[in-house]
Order: structure tokens, then C-alpha cells, then sequence
């Protein structure tokens, strides 16, 4: 059958693509071609297809090299000054020194005046707060005690206006020598990452455990790939995906009478 026409649905009618002919023309002069018509549109998507099949597992890379912390240098400086933590080391081998300030310093404590020792206890008065006596074994009897514990000869009572106040000990024959103390020791306790450098003491004065805060620095260049390691078994299969939606599909009519269920922007040739 013969083409009469070609129309599409616009949704609501159809509508011809071609007018009716027209009287024959005179033939005109060839023209020069024309140029390359534009690109038509992409046309709608298709269907979603299944998942593919899981790839190989890679190989495994060596393991990375720990870091380390270390204390290096621990120096003082004026009270005031902030506390200083720098890195001699490396990011992965890391030698902390550390520059701590002084401590607050203490206020000027109240003069005494040293009247010599007391024969007894109380001494016999008047006294004007700030006199000093150191005890004697005549005045140990009564005589309050000490920081140091119970009240003993060459300790110094300080009349404070109200009473008496042990001081501790002024004078004293000289003791034997004392055992060499304990070393003090420093170790590193944890270490974790933080926005601010920071370093904390959980242990004591004699046997410090410090405790650090260090800013991250930045990532390092990445290492060489490590030898391929031996094949890994088979993963389970995957999970099937969802199915993608249906795509639509354009509809081309070709018969001579109106096309039924026709949706806009289908085509319908009509025949004769």
C-alpha cells in the first residue's frame, strides 16, 4: 500500500507533518550541498542490567611500619613563658623535647625576730607577733607541734599575736649521711591525636608518666605496592540488584485507519 501521509500525536490530535502538494515548478538550478545537519537528541535511556559478577579480591599489602614516641630533652624556662613540645624525630619515629616554665613564685613571707631559746614554755612575755625562740629540753613540755610531727629541741615557736606556732626544725647537730635517693623516671603513657599539642603527667613528681596530645600531620606519600599475595577463595555471589524501571517505548502506527491508545509524540504513517 501507498504512503498517503505522516502525522503525530500531539496528545490531543493528530497533526500532519506534510501539506498537500503543490503545483509542479519549473525546474530550478542545482544548488551547492549543504552543510552537515545538527546532532539529533539522545534518545531515552534503556533498561538497567543486571549487576555484574564481584571482582577478584586484590592482594594484600605488607604491613605498615609502627610509629614510635620517644622523650628527648626536658629543659626549664621563666614562669610565664608557655610550655614548648617539639619534635626532633620524625612523624613515624618521633623524639619530643620539652621546654617547661617555672612555677608561680610564692609571696613574700613575714619577717621574724629571733630572741634566742626558750628556757621554758611559754616563754615569759610581752611579745610582739613575730618573735622567735627555739626550744630547749626545758621547754619541750606544752610546746605545740610541727609539720614534722612532735615539738623538739632547736625547733622555733613564732608568736603569731594570738599563740604560738611551731616553725620546724632552726638548728640541730648534724645527721649522718642519708641514703641516695630514688632516680626519677619518665615514661611515655598514651599518645593520641587531638587539634591541639598537649602533654598531661598521670603519674608523679619522681616517676612521671606523661600523656600526649599531638596534632596530625600531614599524609605521606604513599608506599610502594607490596608483592601479590596468594589468591584468596571465591567470594559468595552477590545480592541481585532491584529491577530498573521499564523504559518507555515510542509508538510508530502504520495502517490507513486512526490508530486507538495512541500516546502524544506518537507517529502514525497513514496509508491509502
Amino acid at each position: 500500500m501507498a504512503t498517503k501521509d505522516v502525522l503525530y500525536f500531539d496528545g490531543t490530535q493528530w497533526v500532519s507533518v506534510q501539506g498537500p502538494p503543490g503545483a509542479d515548478g519549473a525546474p530550478g538550478l542545482k544548488g551547492d550541498p549543504g552543510d552537515p545537519g545538527a546532532d539529533g537528541a539522545d534518545g531515552a535511556p534503556g533498561a538497567k542490567g543486571d549487576p555484574g559478577a564481584d571482582g577478584a579480591d586484590g592482594a594484600k599489602g605488607d604491613p605498615g611500619q609502627a610509629a614510635t614516641v620517644s622523650v628527648g630533652t626536658v629543659t626549664g624556662t621563666d614562669y610565664g613563658n608557655p610550655v614548648q613540645v617539639t619534635n626532633a624525630g620524625t612523624t613515624a619515629a618521633a623524639v619530643l623535647n620539652f621546654v617547661i616554665p617555672q612555677g608561680e613564685p610564692g609571696k613574700d613571707g613575714s619577717g621574724v625576730t629571733i630572741q634566742g631559746e626558750a628556757a621554758i614554755y611559754p616563754p615569759p612575755g610581752p611579745h610582739a607577733p613575730g618573735d622567735m625562740f627555739t626550744l630547749t629540753p626545758g621547754s619541750l613540755a606544752g610546746a605545740p607541734a610541727s609539720s614534722s610531727g612532735p615539738a623538739a629541741i632547736g625547733d622555733g615557736i613564732v608568736w603569731n599575736g594570738t599563740g604560738w606556732t611551731n616553725v620546724g626544725p632552726i638548728r640541730g647537730p648534724q645527721g649522718i649521711p642519708g641514703t641516695p635517693g630514688t632516680a626519677a623516671t619518665v615514661a611515655v603513657g598514651t599518645v593520641t591525636d587531638g587539634l591541639t599539642a598537649a602533654v598531661t603527667n598521670s603519674g608523679n613528681a619522681t616517676n612521671a608518666i606523661l600523656n600526649f596530645t599531638l596534632v596530625a600531620g600531614q599524609d605521606g606519600a604513599d608506599g610502594a605496592d607490596g608483592a601479590p599475595g596468594q589468591k584468596g577463595d571465591p567470594g559468595a555471589p552477590g545480592v541481585d540488584g532491584a529491577d530498573g524501571a521499564d523504559g518507555v517505548s515510542q509508538q510508530c502506527f502504520v495502517q490507513a485507519t486512526t490508530p486507538a491508545g495512541a500516546r502524544a509524540g506518537a507517529v502514525w504513517i497513514q496509508q491509502a
